[in-house]
Parts: structure tokens; sequence; C-alpha cells
């Protein structure tokens, strides 16, 4: 028992060399040869909940008898049992070799587990390309840990020279999963069942979405995606518009009610008269009844959709985004999920701004300017290609991947909280060299920026400020990964970062 305790207190002092932590705790030592049957077995007596945290899990359809398939697996029996099981994945970006991270080169060889456990119900979060997630830990009903150098990987599995510990503490446990939260990026999951189906004939007809947009009719673009997440499959597609309830989904719930209403009406008849998506009465002081109407014969009632299809989450509309997010943010958005949902390499996609202009009638400054939007708030991530760095205009693919909608309030709630723990200056300053890389709204990026800032001085940090400031909006440095790992090596080079810096 005198070496379970020793050991016990070396764990905790090396997974958490910032703060250390030691407690008695049971400990047992796992060789490579028994991770899995160790790893399956408290799996399978996992009684409420199971958080996973990986570098590399390896899923092969066509290889049952592979070791990691099998775990894979039961995870997805844990779930089918009602345990509350979470992943974490790394997204496995390659980071230039003593130098800055930078986002340059995505491997994606957790996608097929990825797109395993999502399909069997498993809410998986992949980290952002900022971030380089290195654990190898599965937390069991908030006691049970194990933890070491294993990946989920045939290799690792089988052949691989690994160690491994299983450790029973709620201590531990609960500072693993404190330690590790969730990944700055986290792949949008949305029930098909329950979310609003948004056809890809609206976003691909030049005469539908994409004039909208030059027109710039974004309450027509709000006032249709609420007409469809309202249809409810009915044989007229007919849809009852409460005018209260949607001046206040449009942000016109300041406006008095006559002028509100007016609004309304007159979007309506854009979307009657100019798309023909929708015939439309209102009797004098009622509400609006809408119907819906077939993209290629208006003699026909909408049909939801079966197939070619977005699903759009309704917590847009509970969020508030419709209202505070700009229009090419909108759109931008709704794009990255029509394509990340049937990505082969799905929740990342790829595309060029100007294939993207020409398939959906969108400028390519319209599409930039709702990249950035999104960027700032948190809800995509996105790697150029190397091209913009030489200023070459024959651009390729980006590589894209959204971000689940997040309350805003709750995010603004947890900044707050950072900004009373650092103080108001520190944290603005954080935030601003955050926006230098589009990330303002990113909770994990700014904590990031002032640990950074404590550890090496702000000196140090303006001095990586600068050199951002020097590349294009979209050159594939200008990443908060490149910001992150300039003031790492500037602090090496200077000797700073030993001392907390004030």
């Amino acid at each position: 028992m005198v070496g379970r305790k020793v050991l016990s207190v070396f764990f905790a002092c090396v997974l958490f060399s910032a703060e250390a932590l030691a407690v008695q705790a049971e400990v047992e030592y796992v060789p490579a040869g028994e991770y899995f049957e160790t790893a399956q077995s408290e799996i399978t007596k996992a009684k409420s909940s199971i958080r996973v945290y990986l570098y590399l899990a390896v899923f092969q359809e066509k290889r049952p008898e592979f070791l990691s398939n099998k775990l894979l697996e039961s995870l997805a029996d844990a779930k089918d049992r009602g345990v509350d099981v979470e992943v974490f994945l790394d997204q496995n970006v390659d980071f230039a070799a003593g130098g800055p991270r930078e986002a340059a080169d995505i491997k994606g060889r957790n996608v097929e587990a990825y797109r395993f456990l999502t399909g069997k119900g498993i809410k998986v979060y992949l980290d952002s390309p900022a971030v380089y997630s290195h654990s190898k830990a599965m937390v069991i009903d908030d006691e049970t840990v194990i933890l070491g150098s294993t990946n989920w990987s045939q290799a690792a599995l089988t052949v691989n020279k690994e160690a491994n510990v299983l450790i029973r503490s709620k201590e531990i446990a609960g500072r693993i999963l404190e330690d590790q939260m969730k990944p700055g990026s986290t792949a949008p999951l949305i029930d098909s069942k329950t979310g609003v189906r948004v056809p890809w004939e609206f976003t691909h007809r030049e005469g539908l979405m994409g004039r909208m947009v030059s027109r710039g009719d974004e309450r027509a673009f709000d006032v249709y995606l609420y007409l469809l997440k309202e249809v409810d499959g009915n044989p007229e597609s007919k849809v009852i518009l409460n005018h209260d309830r949607l001046a206040k989904t449009l942000g016109l719930e300041t406006m008095p009610n006559a002028a509100a209403r007016r609004q309304i009406l007159k979007t309506l008849k854009k979307l009657k008269d100019e798309y023909g998506l929708i015939d439309s009465r209102t009797p004098y002081g009622k509400d609006t009844e809408a119907f819906l109407k077939d993209y290629e014969d208006r003699a026909k009632p909408y049909g939801i959709p079966k197939e070619r299809y977005v699903v759009f989450p309704k917590t847009y509309w509970e969020y508030g985004w419709g209202k505070t997010l700009r229009f090419a943010g909108k759109v931008m958005y709704l794009l990255n999920l029509s394509y990340s949902q049937v990505s082969p390499e799905s929740p990342r996609w790829y595309s060029s701004v100007r294939i993207l202009s020409e398939r959906h009638h969108l400028s390519e400054g319209f599409i930039s300017e709702g990249t950035t939007l999104l960027r700032r708030a948190d809800l995509v991530e996105v790697q150029y290609d190397q091209t913009g760095a030489k200023g070459n205009p024959s651009r390729l693919a980006n590589v894209y991947t959204p971000n689940e909608l997040y309350d805003p309030k709750e995010r603004e709630a947890k900044l707050k909280g950072l900004e009373k723990s650092h103080g108001r200056e520190r944290f603005d300053r954080a935030r601003g060299y955050a926006g230098l890389v589009y990330e303002d709204n990113s909770f994990e990026g700014i904590k990031t920026l002032l640990e950074l800032g404590g550890r090496y001085g702000w000196e140090t940090v303006e001095e990586a400020a600068e050199v951002i400031k020097l590349k294009n909006p979209d050159n594939p440095k200008r990443t908060m990964g490149y910001l992150i790992g300039t003031i790492e090596n500037i602090g090496r080079k200077t000797g700073k970062g030993s001392v907390p810096q004030n």
C-alpha cells in the first residue's frame, strides 16, 4: 500500500505541474499487453458517465478485428445502456518542428472514429487547430481513471511499448475533467429529427438565396428560414405567423406594433412576388397565413425534403443568433453546415472562395466578410491555403470546421469571469490580441493569452502581435495557433517564462 501512495503522489505532481495535487489513491500499473482488457472492462462496468481524451482514435470498418474498433464499439454499447459518453479528439495538426504552431497540415486521422461515434449518437469534440491535444485518458463515473501513453490504434494496443495506470480517485478524476475541459472547437451535432431541413436548392438556385444576398434582402432570408422552422408537414404547408412572436425573432420588438406589422407584411410580399416562395393572406387585424410553395411548381405545396438538405439547428433562434449575426455571417454559417454535413471528412470540409462564389451566386467579398464574422464569433475555424501567404491569386481550397452554436449570454458570463480573475486591463489586452487573429470571442484563446502574458510578460506578447499584424487577413499564419507559438518562441529565446510576469 505504501508503494501505491507514493505512486499516486508522484503521478499527481507530474500531471499537474502548474499546481501540484497530492492525494492518496488506489493506483495499479497497467502494462501494454493488458490495456485493452482493462479499458474494455471498465467501460463495460460504467454506470453514469464516460469521458475519453485521445490524440489518436482509429476506426476501420473493414477491419472488425482491430482492438481500437472494439473499444469504440464498447463506447457505443455504453451509450445504448444510458451512460453519458463524450469523446474529445485532437485534429492531428502537424506543427512545424521547432517553430510556431501552424494549422498547415491537418491529417484528419480521427475522422473515421468521429464519424462512427457521432453516428451512434455520441457527442464528439475536436480541439481547435491552435491546440495540440496529446492526452490519452479516460474518466469513468467521475472516479475511475485510465491514464498513460496508449492511443486507441491497433499498433498501440498490440505492438508498441506503452505504460499506463488505473486510478481510483474522485480527486484525480475531478482534476482531469477540470484540466482537460472542452476543446475550443466542436463539431455541430444537430438531430436531423428536430433540426430544420433547409433544401440545397434554396442555397444553390440563383433566384433564391443568391438573389436575396445581391439585393440585400436580409429580412427575406430571415423570415424564410423562420417559415422553414415552423412548417410541420401539413398538406397545405401552411404556417400561422404570430406577428408579435416573429417581430421579436427579427429584432423588431422595440418598434410600435403597427410599424413592425408593416415590415413583416412587406417582407412576406417580397417572398411571394419576387421569390415565389410563398402565398399568403392576412385577415384584417389577425395573424398571417403563409403557404410555402414548391420550388418548381408554385401550384404545389412545399414538401419537407427527404434528401439533399442541410439540417439547421433550432438553437440558432433560441440563442438569438438571427438578431445578432450580420447577414454575411448567417449565410456562411448555413453553407458551413451544408458542406460539413456531407463532407467525407466531416466536420471538416474544403473549398476555394471562387468555387463557393460561382456555386452559390455570392460575391467573393461577401463570402470573405461572412467567414471573418464567423471567426470573430467563434463559430468556425479556418485554415487558409498556403498560396495566400505568397499573394498568389490562384487560390486553392481552404479548410473549414464549423463550431457548435453556443449561448452568447453564457459565453459573455464566462468571459466576465476571466476579466474578474485577471483584471480589466489585462483582460482587455488579451482580448485585443485575440482580435488580431479574429478570435475575440474565443474563451480558450483569450484564457491562453492571459496565461502567456503572465508567464512571458506582456512585452513578449506585444512583440509577437507585431509579427501577426504584418500578415494579410487570409494569411494561413494569421491564426491563434501561430500567435501562441510565436509568443512561446520569443519567450524561450529571451529566457523568460520561468517566473510569472506581471
